[in-house]
């Protein structure tokens, strides 16, 4: 029988039934996180309870616990099979033959080692010399590298316990120090090694995500698809793109408070990219974690936390930003909409982000064969007078109509321009908002 024939009867929504009933009785406790595709007819699923991970296969119906310490393909895992170094080791995560970080309590301070697959080591460690250098004197920082070992493939970085950032009201200062930061890393220049990633390379990564669920039966739904034809239409007639030195996995939970200090996190994916693209994928998951209801996100705080992050961010943004910042909104939403359709806690969101999509490029529709940008501004926001806003922001809208003249972008749909300005970049997941 071929590898498709024996994958199409797996429904992903079954095998997160059956699993999670069998470690229930095994276990007595813990939740199903998510369940990835591996690379044949298996699927990879995490159970979590509290701060504990689990790794688990599911092959021809049988259930099978992965051991970190048996990861062929991760050369630090053999630290895991040395009983004298063991006792001094800490998991701190692991995803089965991509990468795994264990804490080190050796010595005065612990640390941590993080390892990667040897042929991708030294492309992952020039991302985060990198990162390490463009993020210095920019008001956030990364771990400092301590060593490295390139047998291990290995990079030892200083622990810095910290806490989440929370995304209530009391927290919005810190945003705008993010934005800023934010702005002084997209302006390093990035190093050759890391390549270039494009709107064509962003479109495939979610084509390669979609792929993975149809093979197991588990492709969204045409509201997906849907979404996915959109931006494939829309991706030809953005603006030019400006480069810069890109996260490309920025989002909220990627930042910890160290103290005082703001350090942010994990650089695999670091690359020249577009400079809306980091904006774009942190604000998305601002809308994410409203919809979540976790760390605090409301509509009131994820608004305040957003127009902190813009005015950190784009002091003088190039004239093509705002469209192409609305564009990569949208595919983040696509994106997560298929990310979150495997983690069974929050499969029920798959519909409300990809409807955020939509919404996204309704503000990037085309007129006499030029694409115009559409403040989108649902009826459950308030609208602020331009007397109420702050002499920042009306310097932003004579800038954004400046730029919208030169690029032929406008802002049509409300006659409040300085106010559609004040929030440029987040989506509204206010039920009582239509979509056309």
């Amino acid at each position: 029988m071929s590898s498709k024939a024996a994958i199409a009867p797996l429904d992903l929504d079954h095998v997160a039934a059956e699993v999670s009933s069998r470690l229930h009785r095994q276990l007595g406790h813990g939740v199903l996180r998510r369940i990835e595709a591996g690379r044949g007819d298996e699927l990879l699923l995490e159970w979590v309870d509290g701060h504990d991970s689990r790794w688990y296969q599911w092959q021809d119906a049988e259930l099978t616990e992965l051991k970190a310490r048996d990861d062929r393909k991760l050369p630090l895992a053999k630290l895991l099979r040395d009983d004298a170094r063991l006792r001094h080791l800490r998991i701190l995560s692991w995803r089965p033959g991509k990468r795994l970080t264990l804490l080190d309590n050796r010595g005065r301070k612990p640390h941590v080692l993080k390892g990667f697959r040897p042929k991708r080591f030294a492309a992952t460690l020039a991302r985060y010399e990198a990162a390490e250098e463009a993020l210095q004197g920019s008001g956030m920082s990364t771990p400092d590298i301590i060593d490295l070992d390139d047998e291990m493939a290995t990079l030892e970085m200083v622990y810095h316990e910290g806490h989440r950032l929370s995304l209530s009201l009391e927290s919005t200062g810190l945003f705008r120090t993010v934005g800023q930061a934010l702005a002084s890393f997209q302006d390093s220049a990035p190093p050759d090694a890391l390549g270039c990633f494009t709107t064509h390379d962003e479109l495939a990564v979610i084509d390669k995500r979609h792929a993975r669920l149809k093979r197991f039966s588990a492709a969204p739904g045409e509201r997906c698809d849907e979404l996915r034809a959109r931006l494939a239409r829309l991706q030809p007639q953005l603006p030019e793109p400006e480069y810069g030195l890109a996260h490309r996995d920025l989002h909220d939970k990627q930042i910890i408070l160290h103290g005082r200090e703001l350090v942010l996190l994990d650089f695999d994916l670091a690359s020249r990219a577009d400079r809306a693209l980091d904006p774009a994928n942190f604000l998305a998951h601002l809308v994410l974690r409203k919809l979540q209801g976790v760390l605090g996100a409301t509509q009131r705080s994820i608004d305040a936390c957003g127009e902190r992050f813009i005015e950190g961010l784009a002091s003088d943004p190039d004239a093509g930003f705002w469209p192409r910042l609305r564009f990569y909104q949208a595919t983040s939403f696509c994106r997560l909409a298929l990310v979150y359709r495997s983690r069974p806690a929050w499969r029920h969101l798959e519909g409300e982000l990809v409807t955020m999509g939509h919404r996204c490029l309704e503000d990037l529709r085309p007129i006499e064969g030029r694409t115009r940008l559409r403040s989108w501004l649902p009826g459950a926001w308030r609208r602020p007078s331009p007397a109420c806003l702050g002499r920042h922001w009306r310097r932003m809208s004579h800038r954004y109509q400046a730029s919208a003249k030169v690029t032929g972008w406008q802002c049509v749909g409300t006659s409040n321009l300085a106010s559609a300005c004040t929030r440029p970049a987040l989506i509204s997941s206010s039920p009582h908002a239509t979509t056309s």
